[in-house]
C-alpha cells in the first residue's frame, strides 16, 4: 500500500475545503478580544464582526481566557460560556455577530476564537473540521494571536524562543509542529522558504511544492522536503503565508519509520492555520 505523503495530505485538506464551499458549505472563522481597564478607562474589546449567511454550528473553539460571550450586530448577549468547549455545538441563525473573551481573575488579556460550519457541510470530525483526524484542538498564541489545530495529547508551549509562536511534540518525540512568526514585509514566500531551509538544523531535499489558497484569506506556499537528522531518515513540510506587516512559517517534521502515523495528521493539522 502506497503511504500517504504530508505533501498530499495538505492537498487534500485544502481540496476538501474547495470542495465544501463549491457545494455551499463553508467554514466561518470568528475572533476577538478583551483587553482589562486601567484607572479611568473602561475594558477594551475588539473584535470583527462575523457573518453566517445562514444557520451555522460552532464545530470547534478556544479562549485564553474564562470562555467567552457571543453577542449581536445589537449588542444583545446570545450566549455565553465560561469553558470554550462547551459551546461546541451550538447553532446560531443567519446573521452578524461578534465574540469576546471573558477575563479570568488577574487577568489583563485575552482572545477568543470559534469556527462555524454553516451551509449544510458535512459534520465535523471529532477534530473540528470536516475530515479531520479525530482528537484535533486548537492552540493560539497569545502573542501573534495565529491558531493552529494540533494533536490532542502532544506537549504544547506558545511564544517560546527563536520566534516560535506555536509548538506541538509528540510525546515520544516522533514528530512535531511549529508555527514560527516574525514581523516584516517585501519578501516573497518562494524566498523565504529557501532561507527558512537553510536555517533548519536537519539535512533536506525539497521533492515538492505548490501555491494553495487559505481557507482563512490569502494564499500559503507550501513545501514537501525529505531528509536526515542525526542520521534518522525524516519527512518534512512548510507552509508559508503572511499578512500585512507578518510573515508565518508552519514547519512540521516527522521519522519517516513513524510516517503511517503522522504524516497525514500534520498535513491536516497545516491546512487549519488561522493567521488572523
Amino acid at each position: 500500500m502506497r503511504k500517504r505523503s504530508l505533501f498530499s495530505a495538505v492537498a487534500a485538506m485544502f481540496l476538501l475545503l474547495a470542495l465544501s464551499s463549491e457545494s455551499g458549505a463553508q467554514n466561518v472563522h470568528a475572533s476577538g478580544s478583551q483587553a482589562r481597564g486601567t484607572m479611568g478607562n473602561s475594558a477594551r474589546l475588539e473584535g470583527q464582526p462575523f457573518f453566517l449567511p445562514m444557520p451555522g454550528t460552532i464545530i470547534s473553539a478556544s479562549s485564553t481566557g474564562n470562555g467567552f460571550w457571543i453577542q449581536n450586530a445589537a449588542g444583545h448577549v446570545v450566549a455565553k460560556y465560561w469553558n470554550a468547549n462547551q459551546a461546541v455545538g451550538l447553532v446560531l441563525p443567519a446573521g452578524s455577530y461578534y465574540i469576546f473573551p471573558n477575563l479570568a481573575q488577574g487577568q489583563n488579556f485575552a482572545k477568543a476564537f470559534a469556527l462555524f460550519n454553516v451551509g449544510g457541510a458535512p459534520p465535523a470530525a471529532p477534530g473540528g473540521i470536516p475530515g479531520a483526524a479525530p482528537g484535533l484542538v486548537w492552540v493560539t498564541s497569545p502573542r501573534w494571536g495565529v491558531s493552529i489545530m494540533v494533536p490532542a495529547g502532544w506537549v504544547t508551549g506558545t511564544d517560546l524562543a527563536n520566534d516560535v509562536a506555536i509548538q506541538a511534540m509528540e510525546p515520544g518525540e516522533n514528530a512535531f509542529i511549529r508555527v514560527h512568526a516574525a514581523s516584516g514585509s517585501g519578501i516573497k514566500l518562494e524566498d523565504l522558504a529557501v532561507r527558512f531551509e537553510g536555517q533548519r538544523p536537519y539535512n533536506i531535499s525539497r521533492i515538492n511544492q505548490t501555491v494553495v489558497n487559505l481557507n482563512s484569506g490569502g494564499h500559503a506556499f507550501v513545501t514537501e522536503y525529505s531528509g536526515f537528522y542525526n542520521g534518522q531518515p525524516i519527512g518534512a513540510g512548510f507552509l508559508l503565508t503572511h499578512t500585512p506587516g507578518r510573515y508565518y512559517i508552519v514547519e512540521a517534521v516527522y521519522v519517516k519509520s513513524a510516517s503511517a502515523l503522522y504524516a497525514n495528521t500534520l498535513g491536516q493539522c497545516m491546512g487549519t492555520i488561522n493567521p488572523r
